[in-house]
């Protein structure tokens, strides 16, 4: 059951459970308001998210825990994504008077690393990577607490054909990026 407002972006909005402290609902934004949802088309970026969080695990990228339909959609999307609660965004340790240490910013810099090479490695790009789109979580050890990144919202992704190096949408034929940053061969077919 969704919670209070976390916050809310191009594509969806995020939300406490209430019943669960280590949790968050994802809700993905209708693409259209005259498309209907359901579990077989719920839309090109809802589709990437649930792709990649469905297929990866790493402790480096936020982990979905289920994914279902939800009844009290109204203007919403019929589709809810329950994943890990994270602390914070890395960028707010940036912009705040946050008194994070060199080294624990060396350590987040090392996870977004590895997170990032476990998408490769996996053929995933990201497409859409920020600060905005990187979380952190405290990782208890036997000496002191380290933070992690986890990277998330996957909207964007795409897959790389490893034999031919091209990029494989995860649903439409359309490359999908961001709009202000989409590289020059996006643009062929559009008119100008």
């Amino acid at each position: 059951v969704p919670g209070s407002s976390l916050g809310s972006g191009s594509y969806g909005a995020v939300y406490t459970v209430r019943d669960d402290p280590t949790a968050v609902i994802k809700i993905p934004k209708n693409p259209s308001r005259r498309e209907t949802l359901d579990m077989a088309n719920f839309g090109d970026v809802s589709y990437a998210e649930i792709d990649v969080l469905c297929r990866l695990r790493s402790k480096y990228l936020v982990r979905c825990f289920n994914i279902y339909k939800r009844r009290d959609c109204g203007a919403e999307s019929e589709i809810a994504l329950r994943m890990e609660r994270c602390e914070g965004m890395i960028g707010d340790l940036f912009t705040s008077r946050s008194t994070t240490s060199q080294r624990q910013f060396k350590t987040l810099f090392l996870t977004a690393c590895l997170g990032i090479r476990h998408l490769h490695r996996n053929g995933i790009l990201h497409l859409d990577l920020s600060a905005a789109n990187m979380m952190y979580v405290t990782e208890s050890s036997d000496r002191e607490p380290a933070m992690i990144t986890k990277i998330i919202d996957f909207g964007l992704s795409n897959r790389v054909d490893r034999d031919h190096g091209r990029l494989m949408p995860l649903k439409t034929q359309q490359l999908r990026v961001t709009s202000y940053v989409r590289p020059p061969e996006c643009f062929v077919d559009d008119t100008i």
